[in-house]
């Protein structure tokens, strides 16, 4: 039901996190300190990303500093197949699981 699945993302959602508003705490810290914290957050999962495996540490900060988080609901289809692309997903923790639309 809908109720069910409201709870069951909420749980899921808060037992990875704190209650703390991240992104409040993250604009009040100097650029230097934001920016180390990010990349001790996101560096290493971003360098497991071809794309971004050979940036220096100081361009890796700044692609880390423009992430935006997005938890996904169980089961939730968040892009599909064939329609245009705006955004690039980086999965940090959880599963996927990918369907290709068959040709015929």
């Amino acid at each position: 039901s809908l109720g069910t699945r409201v709870v069951n993302f909420h749980e899921r959602l808060y037992s990875t996190r704190t209650v703390l508003d991240e992104s409040k705490i993250m604009s009040r810290l100097p650029e230097v300190l934001r920016s180390d914290l990010v990349l001790h957050m996101y560096g290493s999962v971003l360098r497991r990303v071809p794309l971004f495996d050979s940036l220096t540490d100081a361009v890796l900060s700044d692609v880390c500093c423009e992430l935006k988080t997005y938890h996904a609901a169980e089961n939730e289809i968040f892009t599909r197949e064939g329609q245009p692309a705006d955004k690039m997903f980086i999965i940090r923790s959880g599963m996927v699981r990918l369907s290709v639309l068959d040709e015929e």
